[in-house]
């Protein structure tokens, strides 16, 4: 409508300023105006514009993991084939065949995708390229420690593509706290479907962190030796075991049979060993694969275990986005949207705020928060139940909202319309009048426009 075109710079603007990768986050945005003057119209126009400054994705660079999985695959392909037909030889020809065929394969599509427009093979590339890619953030997440922060700045910050995850509060829960966690819930899930569920539920089960702020990433190990080659001797052992098994089953003469016996009761036992050592790991793995930490956070909101549980899921929800953001090279910010608290009682609108004061507003944590409201309403609300507070400490609900707000805007939409008509009415006289253009620039009616005032305060 035409009381709404107004916020189109603003939405704009503010886009600008919270898609900069060398923001200090969290940053709390304060979008103050009337009850009903189209701050929620603001906050869609707000998300559209931040949602268009997410670039596309990078292409991933692991050949080194394709020739691994290539490895395995063709490894366990020759075994199956081999026991099935109780030949060696064969075994080993349809191990090295498979392998033959995913590089031809790969040649292929990089052929194609140098030298013709197909729709398909791109497709085909890409997708691959997004699954091989999660892949390795997956084994990111079990075997290796994350960069330090110091690394990554060192990295140029700058460079680092800005990903935003959006997630609203709930204004029909009971209290601030309530509202809160529903929002961390979403943005829980939010984190999921943008990284996958495996990647992000493995971290709640293995918590990896920087060695040194100024390290990079690094092996996790278990007796000095890596995480990553103990998981990959367990494997082996088991197929070997397994094989023997088999051979075992399939009825051998009588000396094979003790010696293979005498096999398969060592390598169990090596499994066996692995596997309580490491039952542990093993149960924290399972335990959260199968339960996403948006369904834990409903159950704590039914459990009434207040902010000190939320506290402690926040502090998780950030540094799981920290530690995904280093291995993958990007920035994610995490973006609250609270409105129609306007249309909230008094106390649930305190308690909300105080809520995102108390688990959000830590230092280093990557959330911006979206705030509309009536300044007014928040300023009369917290004097009205903090009386004596504020009479006493000779502070007013503004001072309340100063504090809580790190950069207000207060909006002015009939004011922008008369700049927009200023900017509009300059373009079309330089249309007209194509000699003149260096007459009359469109910045000089800007700022002698009545809302140029409105216009700089953004």
């Amino acid at each position: 409508s035409e009381g709404m075109l107004g916020y189109e710079l603003y939405s704009s603007a503010l886009a600008d300023v919270l898609s900069e990768p060398t923001l200090t986050t969290p940053i709390a945005v304060g979008l103050f105006a009337k009850w009903g003057s189209g701050k929620s119209f603001l906050l869609t126009k707000l998300r559209e514009e931040m949602s268009s400054f997410w670039p596309n994705e990078a292409p991933i660079k692991a050949n080194w993991l394709i020739v691994l999985v290539s490895i395995h695959l063709a490894v366990l392909l020759g075994i199956v084939v081999g026991l099935s037909i109780n030949s060696g030889l064969w075994g080993s020809v349809a191990g090295v065949s498979l392998l033959a065929l995913f590089y031809a394969i790969s040649l292929a599509l990089r052929f194609i995708n140098r030298h013709y427009n197909f729709d398909w093979s791109f497709s085909l590339h890409h997708s691959l390229l997004k699954k091989v890619g999660k892949f390795r953030l997956i084994l990111q997440v079990a075997f290796c420690h994350p960069p330090g922060n110091l690394n990554t700045q060192q990295a140029s910050i700058q460079t680092m593509p800005v990903r935003f995850h959006f997630a609203e509060t709930n204004s029909a829960a009971a209290t601030g706290e309530y509202a809160i966690g529903y929002m961390i819930a979403a943005l829980f899930s939010a984190i999921e479907n943008y990284y996958g569920s495996i990647p992000t539920r493995l971290y709640r089960a293995f918590r990896p962190k920087p060695l040194k702020p100024s390290s990079n990433w690094r092996f996790r190990k278990m007796c000095c030796v890596p995480l990553f080659l103990l998981f990959e001797i367990f494997i082996f052992v088991a197929i070997a075991g397994i094989s023997l098994l088999v051979l075992l089953l399939t009825g051998t003469d009588i000396e094979s049979r003790k010696s293979l016996e005498v096999s398969v009761y060592i390598l169990g036992g090596i499994l066996v060993a692995g596997a309580f050592v490491n039952l542990n790991a093993w149960a924290k793995a399972f335990n959260t694969i199968f339960f996403s930490q948006a369904r834990y956070l409903k159950q704590i909101m039914k459990s009434n275990e207040g902010l000190t549980s939320l506290g402690a899921e926040v502090m998780m929800l950030s540094d799981m986005v920290k530690c995904l953001d280093s291995f993958t090279g990007q920035q994610s910010r995490l973006v609250g949207v609270i409105d129609t608290l306007d249309s909230c009682d008094t106390e649930r609108t305190l308690s909300v705020l105080n809520a995102v004061q108390t688990l959000l507003m830590t230092p280093n944590r990557p959330f911006v928060l979206l705030i509309a409201v009536d300044p007014h309403v928040v300023a009369k609300a917290a004097e009205a139940n903090s009386k004596r507070l504020f009479t006493e400490g000779g502070i007013g609900g503004h001072d309340f909202l100063r504090n809580l707000v790190h950069l207000p805007v207060y909006l002015q939409n009939s004011g922008l319309r008369k700049v927009q008509r200023a900017q509009n009415t300059a373009m079309q006289y330089k249309r007209i009048f194509p000699e003149h253009q260096f007459d009359v620039e469109p910045t000089c009616l800007l700022y002698t426009s009545d809302a140029a005032d409105d216009l700089l305060c953004v």
